[in-house]
């Protein structure tokens, strides 16, 4: 590995080397804590039914834990409920919309509104080790 790559994806350079440097371009407040996939319920890195079945599975059972609210709201409609787990479901099996930003990569939730974000290990897996670029889908 050259000791500097520059990585630019969704809107975000990563200078990886003896620096690790991040300039986001979607305002001040927003950090690499932040970061989601949108639809990516139960954070395996894949976005299959087990999302929705985690998110249906912790609405309706109270079984587990969202420690992202944000990615479980798959048509960012700031709440949480059935629908969004219809969403999932529909993009996945009957070729449904695309699921609201972000999707299919990593990014920040731009959106007012009072879900949020504690942990989303996929996206901060790619900030801790530059060589796995693989999580950025462009």
């Amino acid at each position: 590995m050259h000791p500097w790559n520059v990585i630019l994806r969704h809107r975000r350079l990563l200078l990886c080397g003896p620096l690790l440097v991040v300039l986001s371009f979607v305002g001040p407040d927003a950090t690499a804590d932040d970061e989601f996939i949108r639809g990516e319920v139960n954070q395996s890195g894949d976005l299959d039914i087990s999302d929705a079945i985690s998110l249906l599975d912790y609405r309706f059972r109270a079984v587990g834990t969202l420690p992202c609210s944000k990615a479980a709201d798959a048509h960012d409609s700031g709440d949480l409920d059935v629908s969004d787990a219809i969403t999932i479901l529909d993009f996945l099996f009957s070729g449904g919309e695309r699921l609201a930003a972000h999707f299919p990569g990593c990014g920040v939730d731009l959106t007012d509104d009072t879900l949020t974000c504690e942990t989303f290990l996929p996206c901060s897996r790619c900030l801790d080790d530059c060589e796995s670029v693989g999580c950025w889908v462009p």
